[in-house]
């Protein structure tokens, strides 16, 4: 075979090749964008099944001053509710026209969030209907038990929009992992708001029949009133754990400030006087105008982190088609580079070399007087293209050779740095990097801490449901250890049921979140045993923070003796080092 053949062949194999390579770079890019598009469309709507949500918990306003309006005052409760229900239904319209109009069918999901708001409306309007029918009554004719029948009906329309949110925040996440958190402060948000509007809704019987609250109506305000509490500080901790926006911060104030500094005081007031006597001193209606503002500060904190999420959402879509256009770009610029390349090496490489072949086989015949001629393709190439073969094939034979040998280099290191059980890095391998990690710190004078966490009564998990549990229970703690570490981060299993955590640029405060939200993750988890019963895992935690100590094993001390404390303290709780 001429060499120019064979030059012709190899650079067809290789432009299949460039373009098998580009086109799977494109190709890559484009899923990021479609999925980056996507996650933007699904976040919008759930920003809509949000305000579903709102909508209906609003209306349980003027649904609750109608049930205890007198003849007087129904004209204007009539009114209020009118525009109440106007903007559920608006809501609920909007949200069904946008998953009409957007679909995805790669989410078996979607189908029934349109049927679960179909059917949605469908109950809206049966809760509605008994609501008027009640309030057709004379006041002195309502019914304690009918009118909280009315409300619990009305409250239990939000689990069809609980259920819209589930599906479209978990579309949205497999979209988009990145807006996981945002979306789940966002969800937080929205529940401290129902369960705000649900404490004020138990008091409408009681105030519409003039009543002292019932044992199990205080039951509920508690436990609501707890409920909420939780999502405030969840929510404090998912925001202010990590760095984020002033904005976020400033609307969490206003929740602490106008909520919980105005309106649980204004709910304790009511509870006090429910608790003695039923004279409130105010209508179901009036409690409505007085305590349904200071639940909007909720709502506007679930808008920014909605906001500030597709703001997120968008810029990363946006920038995924930035990338697509310059994967796109870079392909065809290197197409051209490469048809470039090629006119340039037959020009001044292979051509020159099959003349010169010949004239070297010519010469090697001792056939002196052979004339140059012009060149053309020929197979005089045939004997230096052996000599090349062989060379070509002897190189190839050490370069796998020497692959071989630093793959099996490789392997060997990372077997070596890595826990067998949980995959996570082992004490050696962290005392390496970790070293390295504390000279840096050492040096600027940067924050560093180091948590310390054991898993309470390990040895007695072992000892009662056998080895086997034990060590899916220290994987499932592993995997939750992954999932909350940032970039930069070092975990590693300590020993046995060990855990330790490196991070850099944190101080005290924020480690002290980083591991409150791990133990409640934790505490969160169960193990399935063989018997079909779970078990519960906790853990304990030590955390310390770089304060001029003079080694890395000094930090993992203090970190140690704080793991002492919360053991002593009863375990499952968090302790700082001092």
């Amino acid at each position: 075979m001429s060499l120019k053949r064979l030059f012709w062949l190899v650079s067809i194999a290789l432009m299949s090749l460039f373009l098998m390579l580009t086109a799977g770079q494109v190709a890559t890019q484009w899923n990021v964008y479609r999925h980056g598009a996507e996650s933007v469309r699904v976040v919008r709507q759930l920003q809509l099944a949000l305000r579903v949500m709102e909508t209906i918990s609003v209306e349980r306003g003027p649904t609750n001053g109608l049930l205890g309006a007198s003849a007087a005052e129904t004209p204007a409760a009539l009114e209020k509710l009118a525009q109440a229900r106007l903007n559920s239904d608006r809501s609920i319209a909007a949200l069904l026209d946008d998953l009409n109009a957007h679909p995805h069918p790669a989410y078996a999901n979607y189908p029934a969030i349109a049927a679960g708001m179909i059917t949605l409306r469908t109950e809206l309007a049966a809760a509605r209907q008994n609501v008027d029918k009640l309030a057709g009554q004379p006041l002195a004719a309502r019914d304690s038990d009918q009118i909280s029948d009315a409300v619990n009906r009305m409250i239990a329309l939000i689990g069809r929009t609980l259920l819209a949110t589930t599906d479209l925040s978990a579309i949205a996440i497999s979209a988009d992992p990145v807006l996981r958190d945002g979306i789940a402060s966002a969800r937080l948000a929205a529940s401290l708001r129902e369960y705000a509007g649900q404490i004020g809704s138990v008091f409408t019987a009681a105030i519409a029949t003039r009543r002292p609250l019932r044992s199990s109506e205080v039951i509920a305000i508690a436990k609501l009133t707890g409920r909420a509490e939780q999502m405030r500080l969840i929510l404090d901790l998912q925001l202010r754990s990590y760095k984020s926006p002033p904005a976020l911060r400033s609307a969490l104030d206003d929740v602490d400030s106008l909520y919980f500094g105005e309106g649980v005081p204004l709910l304790n007031r009511l509870l006090d006087i429910g608790l003695h006597s039923g004279d409130y001193g105010m209508s179901t209606g009036e409690l409505a105008t007085r305590y349904v503002p200071k639940m909007k500060s909720i709502i506007v904190l679930r808008d920014e982190i909605m906001d500030e999420t597709l703001d997120s959402a968008r810029a990363r879509a946006h920038r995924a088609g930035m990338l697509l256009l310059g994967a796109i770009a870079l392909a065809l610029a290197g197409l051209a580079v490469f048809c470039l390349l090629l006119r340039i090496i037959h020009t001044r490489i292979v051509a020159p070399v099959v003349e010169a072949t010949r004239l070297f086989a010519a010469l090697a015949n001792d056939e002196l007087d052979t004339p140059i001629p012009a060149l053309r393709g020929v197979e005089e190439i045939s004997n230096l293209f052996r000599a090349m073969a062989v060379f070509k094939a002897g190189s190839i034979s050490r370069i796998a050779l020497e692959k071989e040998r630093e793959a099996l280099i490789t392997q060997l290191q990372a077997t070596s740095d890595t826990d067998f059980l949980t995959g996570l890095m082992n004490r050696r391998a962290f005392f390496t990097q970790g070293e390295a990690l504390f000279a840096v710190t050492q040096r600027y004078q940067s924050d560093l801490a180091l948590i310390l966490m054991d898993v309470d009564h390990f040895k007695r998990v072992n000892d009662d449901y056998g080895h086997q549990t034990g060590d899916m229970a220290l994987q499932q703690v592993a995997t939750l250890c992954r999932q909350m570490h940032r970039k930069g981060d070092i975990v590693v299993r300590y020993g046995g049921e060990e855990f330790l955590m490196l991070l850099p640029h944190t101080d005290k405060a924020q480690a002290i979140g980083v591991a409150e939200k791990l133990r409640l993750a934790i505490a969160s988890q169960t193990v399935a045993l063989v018997s079909g019963e779970t078990l519960q895992l906790s853990a304990s935690f030590g955390v310390a923070a770089y304060d001029n100590d003079n080694s890395l094993e000094a930090l993992i001390w203090r970190a140690d003796q704080a793991l002492y404390n919360a053991k002593n303290n009863g375990r499952n709780q968090v302790q700082p080092a001092f």
